[in-house]
């Protein structure tokens, strides 16, 4: 699986912010774990976090990775990430967006509630969803990204004057994708500046604001490559209404996706915007977590706790999942042979590939090659 993700739910040393990222890696493995582990600490590092700063961050993480001794530098990936700065009413400011219709989706909200100034980077065509549940009958929905195709007007553009070719809506008949860090290959004209190269590594970057009721998906194509992102949207707004639980609502999400005919590898992130305290671990306090927290834990789910608990002590909140969960008589564990296949995969970047003619996937290889987090703030 090529996929990697980041969440902090406290960014180093910028006070009540929360990063959340998506990489989906093409032609192998290194560059989407590269970015995993890197763009957060250069956000981190940086003093401020404006789009210019964004900008020089991304192309940063793409000049490290490009290095020639790094054997890996053909490997490619997207990257989009949102940056989450929770504001405390007298700070809102209300409605203040950037590449986003100011009347979508969360018109008409509480100005002397909490809001949350998002600053959304991609490079590729991962995307970012923002949505709400303040609206009882209609779905309401910006796509805050544009996907980067070679197809596109000022993509093909760029390319042409890159002296490379769109040829079956590829980059150079090869590339689907006309933006990622990586891809040593497309950039190696040492006359034109990063941005300016066949592939470019150059986010675009949009900020909004959103306030309690709304939610916030990032998804690799893998979700929306049988399904729009209208789609997309109506299924987590109506699970949200039902369940009002983000980890149910991942889940479900990248099982409506496999159902609906996606081969890709999957990997969801999903942000509700609400008070989360009743999912503050039993004798904690909502002091100790004033902002962000993770979704709620499902100890009953033998394979969900198996998979968050390696995703928790990757993104630094291992304590908050209990070693020892028992498991219910009724709930049926993990195969030990998957599991250890899964946490071999994960551990070493190898991509499972179920068996046979390309038919049916057998439902332990699936769950293996499927992503879904979430967190909540408090």
């Amino acid at each position: 699986m090529e996929d990697a993700h980041s969440v902090k739910l406290d960014l180093a040393n910028h006070s009540h912010t929360a990063f959340l990222g998506v990489f989906d890696g093409h032609g192998g493995a290194m560059a989407s774990k590269f970015c995993s582990e890197t763009v957060h600490v250069k956000c981190a590092q940086s003093t401020a976090l404006a789009e210019q700063d964004i900008k020089n961050i991304v192309l940063q993480t793409d000049e490290e990775f490009l290095k020639p001794d790094n054997e890996f530098r053909t490997h490619g990936s997207t990257c989009v990430f949102a940056l989450i700065d929770f504001q405390p009413p007298a700070n809102a400011d209300d409605n203040k967006q950037t590449g986003a219709d100011p009347s979508d989706p969360g018109a008409g909200a509480d100005a002397s509630s909490p809001s949350y100034a998002i600053t959304v980077s991609n490079t590729g065509d991962s995307r970012c969803v923002w949505g709400t549940l303040q609206s009882d009958a209609a779905v309401k929905y910006v796509q805050c990204t544009e996907d980067h195709k070679p197809t596109n007007a000022d993509e093909r553009n760029r390319i042409i004057r890159a002296s490379g070719v769109v040829s079956n809506g590829r980059v150079d008949g090869d590339l689907s994708v006309s933006r990622a860090i990586g891809d040593w290959q497309f950039k190696a004209d040492s006359s034109l500046h990063l941005f300016e190269q066949k592939v470019s590594p150059e986010p675009d970057v949009t900020k909004f604001v959103a306030r309690p009721g709304d939610w916030l998906l990032l998804a690799c194509d893998g979700i929306f490559e049988r399904l729009s992102t209208e789609q997309v949207a109506r299924f987590i707004t109506e699970n949200l209404r039902e369940n009002d639980d983000p980890v149910q609502t991942a889940r479900a999400l990248c099982d409506y996706s496999l159902q609906s005919g996606s081969k890709d590898n999957m990997t969801v992130v999903i942000v509700q915007f609400k008070d989360a305290t009743e999912w503050l671990t039993k004798g904690e306090h909502q002091a100790e977590h004033p902002f962000f927290v993770e979704g709620p834990l499902h100890p009953e789910d033998a394979s969900f706790m198996n998979a968050y608990r390696r995703f928790a002590l990757d993104n630094g909140f291992g304590d908050k999942v209990p070693a020892n969960i028992p498991i219910p008589d009724n709930v049926q564990a993990t195969p030990p042979l998957l599991q250890l296949i899964a946490q071999l995969a994960h551990e070493n970047n190898v991509e499972i590939v179920p068996a046979g003619d390309g038919g049916d996937e057998e439902p332990g290889v699936i769950t293996s090659r499927s992503n879904d987090d979430s967190i909540e703030d408090a």
